[in-house]
């Protein structure tokens, strides 16, 4: 089987190498030094930083303007719209402590350190030519399921070109779920997911997120809202399951 470690720190990176794992999700909050940068780099396995994950939370309060985006707004019910709305007010009112949405009693001064640590560790790993993933680590405090820019920018402020980012987001994550051979590329035999966006995201990593056409494996998906009938079908189906069990 293929397996994967979710660690943040020295003693966490040092057991997945040494248990020979195939890829490790989450930067390092603790210094990485040379010798164990080398060990992941010899290993030739996949690292996902998810650098915005762990910034959401201090990056949401002053950005709350994007809760109006398609982004978020498709992927957001009203009660976690209220939630995040109440922590950001919460957060405006300052204090030591972040206020408690996931994990309670943080400290804003060793979340930012912690937020700088993985930004550090994670240049350093590019660097050193470890392979980079793509992960959002979604969905957390203002970091919606589907909401890719920020991740991606984030790979670009490490040193990534924008093409190099959108790279790692396909070919190098089809390659850390070992689906790199049907996955990842545009070419004869491989799936036809493909997205169409306006502008050049190659040049402009934002211009990703204008979206216009979705193929899944060569069906073009529906991007609009559900209509009423859509809605009525879905009840109807899960009335059916219902009466089934």
């Amino acid at each position: 089987l293929r397996a994967v470690a979710h660690v943040t720190d020295v003693a966490g990176y040092t057991l997945a190498l040494d248990c020979k794992i195939d890829g490790i999700v989450h930067g390092s909050f603790e210094p990485l030094d040379d010798v164990l940068v080398a060990r992941v780099h010899d290993s030739g396995i996949s690292i996902l930083p998810t650098l915005f994950v762990f910034e959401a939370a201090l990056w949401g309060p002053d950005h709350t303007d994007v809760l109006s985006r398609p982004t978020y707004s498709r992927v957001l019910s009203e009660e976690v719209r209220a939630d995040w709305i109440a922590y950001a007010q919460a957060y405006q009112k300052g204090g030591d402590t972040l206020p408690p949405l996931i994990v309670k009693g943080v400290k804003r001064q060793a979340a930012q350190e912690a937020i700088s640590g993985i930004r550090e560790n994670a240049v350093r790993l590019r660097r050193a030519g470890v392979r980079l993933g793509f992960g959002t680590d979604s969905s957390n405090c203002f970091n919606p399921a589907g909401g890719v820019i920020e991740e991606l920018r984030r790979m670009v402020d490490i040193g990534s070109s924008a093409n190099e980012a959108l790279e790692t987001s396909w070919r190098e994550s089809a390659r850390f779920l070992n689906l790199h051979d049907a996955l990842g590329r545009i070419v004869p035999g491989y799936r036809a997911d493909v997205i169409a966006v306006d502008g050049k995201p190659d040049q402009n990593i934002a211009d990703i997120e204008r979206v216009h056409h979705v193929l899944i494996d060569g069906v073009e998906q529906d991007l609009n809202p559900p209509g009423f009938w859509s809605r009525v079908g879905l009840v109807w189906s899960v009335i059916q399951v219902k009466l089934a069990l």
